[in-house]
Parts: structure tokens; C-alpha cells; sequence
């Protein structure tokens, strides 16, 4: 049996403000990490995961001369790596619930995440791996939007994510598109919204239930 679902977040309203000032602008013609919570988990299947930075765009509503530095790109692409690695391979591996996402998302992001947006944005309610998960990504394409001072205020990572496995009951195929919109917060850049679609193929697979808000989560 197969499922697709999709989801588009409602962005925080300064989300809302730049969107449209990017598009105001543009109608004017202007390997792998560590990763904390697999080595709390068993790893009897394996895992791999394949996920690289891919080509950066920059739409800047004043100076043209904006570049997107390399320590920022790295920490997109590997927040990407971990997002994929928390709400989909380490559910399959271990036919567990996700790990936490206060690390990754925003806290508006993040009280979205846990509820009523998690049967999209995770993998969960699935029969345990019996065989390497395997999840690859396009080169993940960065489009930067900077102000009219040159600061960078938001940058979207496009996703084109496969993921592949067997579990007890068969092979299971995982399709994941769209984007993740990175904001900053503090010192890091999270994600503040989302806009992604996922499809799932393989025996017995049905939507998973919708895990109920900790209490506590913002």
C-alpha cells in the first residue's frame, strides 16, 4: 500500500514579510556528522546517508555583492543531514518516535512539528529496518535572501530526499520534496518553515498516527 501526503506551514509572520518582499524584488527585476541520538540506539541494520550542499543563489534587495559563507552553507546542509537522520532513519531503524527537534527547529517550527505536521515531516509507525536504511539527497540548491543592508535573513534549502529499507513485512520506499527555510536564531540558523510533500510505498504501510504534543512544547 502506498501513502502521499503534503503539508505547507503557515511561516511566522516576518517569514510572511520577506517572502513577499523577495517577491516584490524579484517582479522589480532585482559526509555524514556525529549524530548523538543513533549512538544512544542500537545499530543492527546500518545506515547510510547521503547528503551534500549543491548550488547557492543569492536574491539581495540591496547590494549584488552578497556571498553566502562556507561555515553557514556547511551548517545548513548538515542541519539538513540531521533533520533527515532524527525524523526518518532513526524511526526506521528502530521502529521508535523520533528524536527532539529544539535543536534544529525554531520554536514556532518546533510546536508545529511535534503535532499536526508530523506525519509528514517523520517517518514513524513503521515495522523496524531488518536491512540498511539508505538515504540519499540531490545536492541539496540554497537560495539566500539578503535585506537591503546585505544581511542574510533567510536561506531555503531545497530537499529531494529517497530513502530506502526492508523491514519483516518487506521493501519500503520513501519519497520526500519540497523546502526548509532557515531562519536565525541566536547563534545558529534553524528551520522556521516548511513546505514539503511525502510519499510512502511498501506492505501494510498506512498513514502514521499523529504523536501528541509533550507537555510543556512551545
Amino acid at each position: 500500500m502506498s501513502t502521499t501526503r503534503r503539508l505547507r506551514t503557515v511561516p511566522p509572520r516576518a517569514v510572511v514579510g520577506l517572502a513577499a518582499a523577495a517577491m516584490l524584488l524579484a517582479a522589480c527585476g532585482g559526509g555524514d556528522t556525529d549524530d548523538t541520538a543513533i549512538k544512544k540506539k542500537p545499530d543492527p541494520v546500518g545506515t547510510e546517508i547521503d547528503v551534500t550542499a549543491g548550488a547557492v543563489a543569492v536574491v539581495s534587495a540591496g547590494s549584488p555583492d552578497i556571498a553566502l559563507a562556507d561555515e553557514v552553507r556547511d551548517q545548513i546542509v548538515d542541519s539538513v543531514r540531521e533533520y533527515i537522520t532524527v525524523a526518518s532513519v532513526v524511526p526506521l531503524r528502530t521502529g521508535q518516535p523520533a528524536g527532539e527537534f529544539g535543536e534544529l527547529f525554531t520554536a514556532t517550527a518546533t510546536a508545529r512539528a511535534i503535532s499536526v505536521d508530523r506525519p509528514v515531516l517523520t517517518d514513524e509507525g513503521l515495522s523496524p529496518a531488518t536491512k540498511t536504511v539508505v538515504a540519499r539527497a540531490a545536492p541539496i540548491p540554497l537560495t539566500v535572501l539578503a535585506d537591503q543592508r546585505g544581511d542574510i535573513v533567510l536561506i531555503t534549502a531545497g530537499l529531494d530526499l529517497g530513502i530506502s529499507t526492508s523491514t519483516a513485512r518487506g521493501s519500503v520506499t520513501i519519497v520526500r520534496r519540497g523546502e526548509l527555510t532557515f531562519a536565525p536564531d541566536g547563534e545558529f540558523w534553524k528551520i522556521a518553515s516548511f513546505d514539503l510533500a511525502v510519499a510512502r510505498d511498501g506492505p501494510g504501510i498506512e498513514d502514521p498516527p499523529v504523536a501528541p504534543s509533550e507537555e510543556g512544547s512551545p
